[in-house]
């Protein structure tokens, strides 16, 4: 299965029906699609029929959900609007959308307005990755038209599926100005809206939080003493063991998770993905951190390595069985973890980060199918570009969403990679979705409108870096297995074959930097360095290990990185790591 169908599949088997409007979402069957494109029949027509009949279910639904949500921010304005002024009233006289999403805000208030958001952005995905489906499905036919044609000593077709039907595709609801498009711009205006709501709360519950021991902030009593102790001593080995390790090890070893306790019931280290579990790891002298993230509901990025949070939650209750995209930054921020800390946001950790020193720097992981936090990502770093320099690496199994990434980097001309990027975000307003964007991925240009301004910032020590010099550059890794299985649809690499078809599969010339691929015994044996050294000549290569199985030991992380060329290495830096 292709990256594409993966994701595809990944992202419908996640996507419920709307609570905003009740109606179930339609995902293009690229299955379908694919399996007669590859059948190539000679006058194509069962292709031609079933492209038509998704491209028609496809826009039927995406009209019937936009209708739907449109007709209920109306009903907002009529509802809450004198009859007698309904005639003159702005937002029913010129149809703004602010204006619509205000009334919307003031009359239903936040938590309706957040449902409408999220109906919104769930839509734009279904219809991006409609509009992909549906493209890809052209390129397949033709491509395989062409082979078909050259097994029998023809010529290529001169016109094919892609000439005939790519115009009804760009005409479509699906694809059209009048429906994506103009969905992304109304996506960017709620979400402005809940940010200033966002922002004119924010001093009042800070005082409050400040009068209050029962504010948002849920602290746990003080530790014993017996806990304070055992704390100490492990942070005192940590710390020790630390000291001992080469700039190279300390510049390579990844703290997975941050320097947190395998066991989530133990107080000897900081929960995983917490702010302290980074602090500890960045404070020893470790360079970099891993870390998974996760979307809420309002676009705030939170450290979230399961879908949920019942394993880390202090107390069950909705809120930590709650999937973290339907939760607010107010739903986690109300739900303690174990040992008294909250799910951190990515801004926190990585000013955090800035703060400790230049070497302290994340390694991002996002999981499988979570395309929906590309958009806020990208918002982040517009907003806060010296945060950038605190990213090393960012990397997924989904090479669709890295690849999404990738080209989100370039069109917003953020620093790109593999040596790629402007450098500078331009300035003034970019509608990005009339910005060239390479190869055929038509569904970026339906995600990457904005309608707020991208301040110019350049980087470096005197204009908008941390004053460290350093320049963001974070390397786009895809990360891989190396066996094929129906639970891992993904990437798949195997030093065994010397990576055979990786080049094919992960071409150098698409913004990713390289792959984080897994443990092999025969990463270490005198054939296995050859070969290891030789992907290190091409890709950023990092190396991740699967507990109990693998061998998570300081040795074997020292011989990856000096004779194998290996840029990461992760690891829990448990009690035996270091003595090996």
């Amino acid at each position: 299965m292709g990256r594409f169908a993966s994701h595809l599949k990944l992202v419908s088997e996640q996507t419920h029906p709307c609570p905003f409007t009740s109606l179930e979402y339609a995902f293009v069957d690229y299955a379908r699609l694919a399996a007669l494109a590859n059948e190539c029949s000679s006058d194509g027509s069962a292709f031609r029929e079933a492209w038509h009949e998704e491209l028609a279910r496809s826009t039927s639904k995406f009209d019937e959900h936009y209708e739907t949500s449109t007709k209920i921010m109306f009903d907002a304005v009529f509802d809450g609007t004198e009859e007698e002024y309904r005639p003159c009233h702005p937002a029913l006289v010129t149809s703004d959308p602010r204006a619509l999403v205000e009334i919307h805000m003031k009359n239903k208030g936040r938590d309706f307005v957040l449902n409408l958001f999220q109906a919104f952005k769930v839509l734009l995905q279904s219809a991006s990755l409609n509009a992909e489906a549906l493209h890809l499905a052209l390129k397949k036919y033709d491509k395989r038209a062409a082979v078909a044609a050259k097994e029998v000593g023809q010529s290529a077709p001169k016109t094919g599926m892609m000439r005939e039907l790519l115009p009804k595709l760009y005409a479509s609801t699906t694809y059209h100005a009048t429906g994506a498009r103009s969905l992304s711009g109304e996506l960017q205006i709620v979400r402005e809206l809940l940010e200033e709501d966002e922002a004119a709360a924010e001093d009042e519950q800070r005082v409050a939080v400040e009068k209050t021991n029962n504010g948002v902030v849920v602290t746990v009593g003080k530790l014993s003493e017996s806990a304070e102790a055992l704390k100490e001593e492990e942070y005192k080995w940590f710390m020790d063991s630390v000291k001992g390790l080469g700039d190279k090890e300390l510049a390579s070893l990844v703290a997975h998770r941050g320097f947190h306790c395998e066991d989530d019931d133990s107080v000897a280290r900081p929960i995983e993905n917490s702010l302290s579990s980074f602090e500890y790891a960045w404070g020893a002298g470790i360079h970099l951190a891993e870390c998974d993230v996760g979307a809420t509901k309002d676009d705030k990025i939170i450290m979230a390595h399961d879908d949920d949070f019942a394993r880390l939650a202090l107390m069950s209750g909705k809120e930590s069985t709650t999937v973290v995209k339907d939760l607010t930054l107010a739903d986690i921020m109300r739900m303690p973890l174990k040992h008294g800390s909250r799910p951190p946001l990515l801004v926190d950790v990585l000013r955090s980060a800035m703060a400790i020193g230049e070497h302290a720097k994340l390694v991002i992981e996002i999981k499988p199918g979570n395309s929906e936090i590309v958009e806020p990502l990208m918002m982040l770093f517009s907003r806060h570009p010296a945060l950038l320099c605190r990213v090393a690496v960012i990397m997924s199994f989904d090479s669709y969403v890295m690849q999404d990434i990738a080209d989100s980097l370039t069109v917003a001309n953020m620093p790109g990679t593999g040596g790629g990027g402007l450098g500078v975000i331009g300035e003034g307003t970019q509608d990005t979705s009339r910005l060239p964007v390479s190869g055929t991925r038509t569904s970026h240009q339906l995600r990457r409108t904005r309608a707020r301004p991208i301040q110019s910032v350049s980087y470096g020590a005197d204009n908008g870096s941390d004053g460290d010099g350093c320049s963001p550059n974070p390397k786009l890794l895809v990360l891989t297995a190396f066996a094929e299985s129906d639970d891992f649809p993904y990437l798949t690499t195997s030093v065994k074959n010397d990576f055979e078809g990786l080049s094919d599969k992960l071409p150098m010339d698409n913004g990713i930097d390289g792959v984080y691929i897994e443990y092999e015994p025969e990463m270490l044996q005198p054939e296995g360095k050859v070969k290891m050294l030789r992907l290190a000549e091409s890709y950023s290569v990092g190396v991740w290990m699967l507990k109990p199985r693998d061998p998570d030991v300081l040795s074997i992380a020292k011989t990856l990185v000096d004779e194998c060329g290996v840029s990461y290495v992760n690891t829990d830096f448990h009690r035996d790591f270091f003595s090996s």
